[in-house]
């Protein structure tokens, strides 16, 4: 079960920072302007966010061997990334 949960929380967060990123993405850019630094800053704090949710997460479940949360952190990015794509397509954002 423990395996199972930190599938879905790498899944989840790794999908929240592909879509800040490919959010983001149309804020930043040439020539760089305050809205460029608005931009980077909200990425920045978000990120940081879910980078410290994921920390917590993996000293919650600290008894995981590394290399099963480094196959199934992979395993979520790549599903992470379908999953993104797919919803992006399906929904026509962007």
């Amino acid at each position: 079960m423990k395996h199972f949960l930190f599938f879905i929380y790498q899944f989840v967060f790794i999908s929240i920072i592909i879509v800040t990123f490919y959010l983001s993405d149309e804020f930043i850019n040439k020539p760089f302007t305050h809205v460029d630094l608005i931009a980077v800053v909200i990425v920045f704090i978000s990120v940081m966010l879910i980078f410290s949710l994921i920390d917590k997460v993996n000293k919650r479940l600290h008894d995981i061997h590394l290399l099963n949360k480094i196959l199934f952190s992979l395993l979520a990015f790549v599903l992470g990334f379908i999953f993104v794509g797919i919803l992006f397509v399906k929904f026509k954002i962007f």
